[in-house]
């Protein structure tokens, strides 16, 4: 059913729905969870059931990549392996905002794992769009088949509901790029806001490097040239609105957060 309607209500260059479904096994060694959302565009639609398989979490990375699914985490307690097909990490969604305590999604960053950023409402509602996590795609076109590889390559961008656009280069290499570098790694980017901006905070390597007022502003540029020494590093951007929002119990949040996150590029660079 899931797939017939997402292709029932999909309609190419306006609207999409892609099929999908929940893993939601716990690790057996610390019963922690390890939570999957699973996604696909083509005619293969594979279910892998963690209560069918012993938990196989490798069975279904198998699955998925062989059909050319793509996968991204849920909560914040997760358990990346280096599955090709597992390609983000979700920071924010109506549960909470993951990455205001960043060590964990810190910690995957330095071990070398490629993953961008995506947010969620994960509400349990019928109500897209509006449960306190927006993934922002960068995407060719709108096709199921383009958003997936969008996914994929990690361009893509997450707000904790605010429809901000962000544009995050690396040496003029869109965000989620792995990317050789020099001595100096060229960062520029680009916020469009629906609300003002408090400020604009650059991360590396999970220092903030540079802090930059907003100054009220809704739409503005900057670019920062950084010196990181030999070795491998990465970056992403943080934007900070102004202004307050309520918090509630559960997994009820406002539609229209105050943050979002570029997907981190990793950069080596030359010894």
């Amino acid at each position: 059913l899931s797939v017939y309607f997402s292709r029932r209500h999909t309609e190419p260059g306006r609207f999409v729905a892609l099929p999908g479904f929940e893993w939601s096994q716990r690790t057996a060694d610390d019963n922690q969870p390890n939570h999957r959302t699973v996604m696909y565009a083509g005619p293969d639609t594979p279910i892998v059931r963690h209560s069918e398989n012993g938990g196989d979490f490798d069975e279904l990375c198998r699955v998925a990549g062989a059909a050319g699914g793509n996968m991204f985490t849920q909560h914040e307690a997760f358990r990346l392996t280096g599955c090709a097909a597992d390609t983000n990490v979700e920071v924010a969604t109506g549960w909470g905002v993951y990455i205001r305590n960043p060590e964990k999604i810190h910690r995957e960053l330095s071990a070398g794992h490629r993953v961008g950023f995506v947010a969620t409402s994960d509400g349990h509602r019928r109500n897209p769009g509006t449960g306190g996590g927006l993934t922002g795609i960068w995407a060719a076109e709108l096709t199921p088949q383009a958003v997936l590889d969008a996914l994929k390559r990690r361009r893509v961008f997450a707000t904790s509901g605010t429809r901000v656009v962000l544009d995050a280069r690396a040496n003029g290499r869109f965000m989620g790029e792995d990317i050789e570098a020099g001595d100096t790694v060229a960062l520029r980017v680009r916020v469009t806001s629906p609300k003002p901006a408090a400020r604009l905070v650059l991360v590396r390597d999970g220092r903030e490097i540079r802090v930059e007022p907003g100054g009220g502003r809704m739409s503005f540029e900057l670019a920062h040239a950084d010196r990181p020494g030999p070795g491998f590093h990465w970056y992403y951007w943080r934007v900070e609105l102004e202004g307050t929002q309520p918090q509630y119990r559960g997994n009820v949040k406002p539609a229209e957060g105050l943050y979002a996150w570029s997907s981190p590029h990793r950069v080596t660079c030359a010894r």
